[in-house]
């Protein structure tokens, strides 16, 4: 049976908008791992953790786990779909992929050297990596090949992507961020304070910005060009898509989490949990992953996705962002009735701003489309 959701969109030729619920609940996951190191799928079905003890991996949101090849694994980021992946490994000096949620690694070509900072784009198309002490390079043939970027020669600690790759935000252990909008040909220093920064996350299209470290947490919402600081020193950072919710881990403490671009935040935490070491967010910011020492905890909150309506040339583009949740698009052409047709027709990933899209023809009679719980 198919529960439709009270907050449901529909669209003629107008939007409503929806409202969200941020009640959030925490729950310990079954997952026995030491999590240095966590990374999701958009729609936050698949959740890999990798550390000092056994990697595991989830393919249902973390009902249940899978222990993957311990190959030394500290730290990792997924593409879009949970299918590539790019890792750091200390059982080699070069940058590792897997083409399957890691349960196979391999080394790439890369030099040999003291990687750090790692992050690969929605498609996985695009690789970048920074060395703690060296250049950030990429690497877009998936690791055959890789070439220096235009980045200065420094202490690289972390990179953030917009979904496509083009825009980027790396920090140092040492000095500012770096920003770039063209794929790491050139680089401008940001505005933002000297810090340890440990660890940055970024909108879909790079404007919204989250970066972490010894010194606080800063937020920018101009792609880097001014900053917000918060009062947060910081492990590990993650964003929803349009940079609305952020998640900020505390080595030490707290597990913090915003719905409204960091003007506020609440804290999660739990007796017997002396580290928090990594986060991770779904693309809607409706699923949360904290990882520390031996546990794996998790947050849902039941999405209500927003559904957008736009002309396209002669067509109509159904677009929502991708949810942590199972929905489906549905139609009626008569609100009197209950008539909702679920579509058949299967949606587009559209992989530079994680929209599901379909492309409809318009008919010369009315339609009211909704999105609906499975």
């Amino acid at each position: 049976m198919k529960k439709l959701l009270p907050e449901t969109v529909i669209i003629c030729a107008i939007l409503m908008v929806v409202y969200y619920s941020f009640a959030q609940t925490w729950t310990r996951t079954s997952a026995n791992t030491f999590g240095e190191s966590a990374a999701l799928s958009a729609d936050g079905r698949i959740i890999m953790s990798v550390g000092s003890s056994t990697p595991v991996v989830s393919t249902n949101r973390g009902l249940t786990w899978t222990a993957i090849p311990d190959n030394g694994l500290w730290d990792i980021a997924s593409s879009a779909d949970g299918i590539k992946l790019i890792g750091l490994c200390v059982y080699n000096g070069y940058v590792n992929v897997s083409i399957d949620s890691g349960n196979t690694w391999t080394p790439t070509s890369s030099p040999n050297l003291n990687w750090q900072a790692i992050a690969i784009s929605a498609d996985g198309s695009k690789l970048f990596a920074g060395v703690n002490g060296g250049l950030i390079f990429v690497s877009t043939d998936f690791g055959t090949n890789w070439t220096p970027t235009g980045a200065p020669n420094t202490a690289w600690s972390c990179i953030a992507l917009s979904a496509d790759g083009t825009r980027l935000a790396a920090g140092t252990f040492n000095e500012r961020i770096y920003t770039s909008t063209n794929s790491g040909n050139t680089w401008t220093t940001a505005s933002s304070p000297s810090n340890t920064w440990r660890s940055i996350a970024s909108s879909t299209d790079g404007s919204h910005l989250v970066a972490t470290g010894d010194g606080g947490t800063y937020i920018s919402t101009n792609s880097g060009d001014s900053w917000t600081q918060f009062n947060i020193s910081g492990r590990s950072a993650a964003s929803s898509a349009d940079g609305s919710k952020l998640i900020v881990c505390n080595l030490y403490n707290y597990v913090y989490t915003s719905t409204n671009f960091g003007i506020n935040w609440t804290t999660f935490s739990t007796p017997n949990q002396y580290y928090w070491f990594t986060v991770a967010s779904s693309s809607d910011g409706n699923e949360l992953v904290a990882g520390g020492n031996g546990s794996l905890w998790i947050c849902q909150v039941t999405p209500s996705p927003q559904l957008n309506l736009t002309a396209l040339n002669t067509n109509l583009d159904l677009a929502w962002l991708v949810p942590s949740a199972n929905f489906v698009l549905q139609q009626n052409l008569d609100l009197t009735t209950t008539n909702w047709v679920t579509l058949t027709n299967t949606p587009a990933l559209n992989l530079t701003n994680l929209n599901n899209e379909l492309i409809l023809s318009p008919s010369n009679s009315s339609a009211f489309y909704r999105l609906a719980t499975l």
